[in-house]
C-alpha cells in the first residue's frame, strides 16, 4: 500500500504569501492610480494582433485532498481537506474583417496542493474558431479545442450557463442566438456554434482524474429568405485517460482508457412573425470505446417565443433510435426513446438568468448511446456603472446505458466579484461537484464489478486576476 506524502506547509506558505502580495500589489497600484496600468500589454497593443489577455493568482480550500473517494485507496476517506494554490493566464491572436475572422487564444497554468502534492499538475487550454461570410446569404463556421485538466481545475472551469449569461449584449443578441441561431455577438457565437465543451464532474466516472479532450465542429448557415434558414453541423470528440504527474501518487479508478464520437445534423427554422420561431431538425452519430460502439438516430420539432421586451423561452419535443453495433460483453440496445425539453431566459438591467431542461439519445462522451437527462441555469446580476457583480450556475447530468448502467455528475457554482480599477478584478468564488457510477466488469479495480464510484467536493478560493486591456464596466 501507498504512502500518501505530506510536505511541510512553511515552503508554500511563503509561495502564497509571495504571489498575493505580487497580485494585490498590481491591484492597490491600479486602484489608486487607473492610468498607471494603461497600455502595459507586454506582448502588444494591436487589438487585432497577438495579446496578453489576463494573468491570475488564487488560493483556496477543498474539502477533499483527492477527487474520488474509496476507490483510489481504502483508506483515502482519511486523507481530509486541503488548501490549494495556483495561477496562470491566457493569451492569443485574432484578426478579422467584415466577411473573414480568426482566433486562437490559449490558457494555461499550475494547480497545487499544499498536503497532497502528487496530485500538483499543469493545465492547459486551446481554442480555435474560424468564421467566413461566403455570400450575403451562405455562412461557414468552424471551430476546435483541446485541453488537460484534473477534477480540480474542472470545478472552477466556466460552465456553459454561466458563460452565456455573462455575455455582453442586448436581450435581442441573446434572444436571437438561442432561438434563431442569428448572431450579432462574436462571443455567443462561439459558445453555441463551436466544438462541445465538457463541464460535468461525470467525465472523472469515464476517464479518471486527468484527462484530455479533443474536440471540432463545422456549422453552415444558408439564409434563403429574412424568414427561412437552413443549417448543417457536424462535431468530432475524442477522450482520453490520462496518468497523473507523478507516477508515485494513488492512482484512480475509472471506466475507460479513452472514447471517441462524431455526430452531424441538418435543420431548418422559420418566423412565423418578429417575435416566434419554428423548425425541425435531425442528427445521425455514432461513438466509439473499449464497451460499446453505437449508432443513434433522433428528429425533433421546436418552437421558440420572445414572451415579451425580457424574457423567451424555447421548447421542443421529438424521439430517437439508439442501435449496438458493437459491445463487450454482448448487451442489448436501447432502442426508441423519447426525447423532449425547454429553455427559458430573461435578462434586463442588471439581471441575466436562463434554465433549461433537455432528455435526448446522445453519445456519453464516446462511451455508447445514452438515455440522458440534463438541466442547469445560470445567473448574473451586474450593474451597469457599478464594480460589484455576483454570479451563479448549476448543472446536473444523468446518463443510462445497458453497459454502465447510470453515471450522474452535479456542479455547482457561486461567486462575488470586485472590480478594482480599469485592469484588475477579485473575486471570491465556491464550487460543489459530486459524480457516481458502477465499475464494469472490465474495469481495472480490485474492486468487484457494480461497486459504487462516487465523490462529493466543496471547493472555495479567492481569486485574484490582472488584464492589460482596460476594462469597462457595463
Amino acid at each position: 500500500m501507498r504512502t500518501v506524502k505530506q510536505i511541510n506547509h512553511s515552503q508554500r506558505g511563503i509561495a502564497a504569501a509571495a504571489l498575493f502580495v505580487m497580485a494585490g500589489g498590481a491591484c492597490r497600484l491600479d486602484a489608486q492610480n487607473p492610468n498607471m496600468l494603461s497600455g502595459m500589454n507586454p506582448i502588444g497593443q494591436n487589438p487585432h494582433g497577438l495579446q496578453l489577455y489576463d494573468v491570475t493568482g488564487f488560493a483556496g480550500w477543498t474539502s477533499m485532498a483527492s477527487p474520488q473517494q474509496g476507490l483510489i485507496l481504502p483508506f483515502n476517506g482519511t486523507l481530509g481537506s486541503d488548501t490549494t494554490i495556483g495561477g496562470g493566464g491566457s493569451l492569443g491572436w485574432a484578426t478579422g474583417g467584415e466577411r473573414t475572422k480568426f482566433a486562437i487564444r490559449y490558457s494555461g497554468g499550475y494547480d497545487g496542493e499544499f498536503r497532497y502534492t502528487q496530485w500538483n499538475a499543469f493545465y492547459h487550454f486551446l481554442s480555435m474558431t474560424v468564421s467566413r461570410k461566403l455570400t450575403p446569404k451562405f455562412t461557414v463556421n468552424f471551430s476546435a479545442k483541446s485541453s488537460v485538466s484534473n477534477y480540480n481545475q474542472l470545478l472552477f472551469s466556466p460552465t456553459t450557463f454561466g458563460s452565456l449569461v455573462a455575455a455582453p449584449g442586448s436581450f435581442q443578441d441573446l434572444s436571437s442566438a438561442i432561438l434563431s441561431g442569428q448572431y450579432n455577438n462574436d462571443q455567443l457565437a462561439s459558445l453555441l456554434t463551436g466544438a462541445p465543451v465538457i463541464d460535468s464532474p461525470s467525465r472523472t466516472v469515464f476517464f479518471g482524474n486527468r484527462v484530455f479532450t479533443s474536440s471540432g465542429a463545422i456549422t453552415l448557415g444558408y439564409a434563403k429568405t429574412p424568414r427561412l434558414s437552413f443549417g448543417f453541423t457536424a462535431d468530432y470528440g475524442f477522450e482520453q485517460h490520462l496518468a497523473d504527474a507523478n507516477s508515485d501518487a494513488p492512482k484512480t479508478s475509472f471506466l475507460l482508457p479513452h472514447a471517441s464520437y462524431g455526430m452531424a445534423g441538418v435543420s431548418v427554422s422559420y418566423a412565423l412573425s418578429q417575435h416566434t420561431q419554428i423548425g425541425a431538425g435531425t442528427s445521425s452519430g455514432r461513438s466509439f470505446s473499449g464497451i460499446q460502439q453505437s449508432y443513434t438516430n433522433s428528429a425533433n420539432i421546436f418552437l421558440g417565443h420572445e414572451i415579451n421586451e425580457h424574457w423567451f423561452m424555447q421548447a421542443n419535443a421529438g424521439a430517437g433510435f439508439a442501435t449496438n453495433v458493437h459491445a463487450q460483453p454482448p448487451l442489448s440496445t436501447l432502442g426508441a426513446r423519447p426525447s423532449f425539453g425547454a429553455k427559458l431566459g430573461y435578462r434586463a438591467f442588471s439581471n441575466t438568468f436562463m434554465a433549461s431542461y433537455e432528455r435526448m439519445l446522445t453519445l456519453a462522451y464516446g462511451a455508447g448511446a445514452s438515455d440522458t437527462t440534463m438541466y442547469g441555469g445560470g445567473w448574473r446580476w451586474w450593474r451597469p456603472g457599478h464594480t460589484w457583480g455576483v454570479s451563479a450556475s448549476a448543472g446536473d447530468e444523468i446518463l443510462h446505458n445497458t453497459a454502465f448502467s447510470k453515471v450522474s455528475g452535479y456542479r455547482g457554482t457561486f461567486g462575488i466579484t470586485k472590480q478594482l480599477g480599469m485592469h484588475a478584478m477579485v473575486e471570491a468564488g465556491y464550487s460543489y461537484g459530486a459524480y457516481s457510477g458502477g465499475l464494469l466488469a472490465t474495469t481495472p479495480s480490485p474492486e468487484p464489478a457494480g461497486s459504487a464510484l462516487k465523490s462529493h467536493q466543496h471547493t472555495v478560493r479567492l481569486t485574484v486576476a490582472w488584464y492589460p486591456q482596460s476594462l469597462e464596466r457595463q
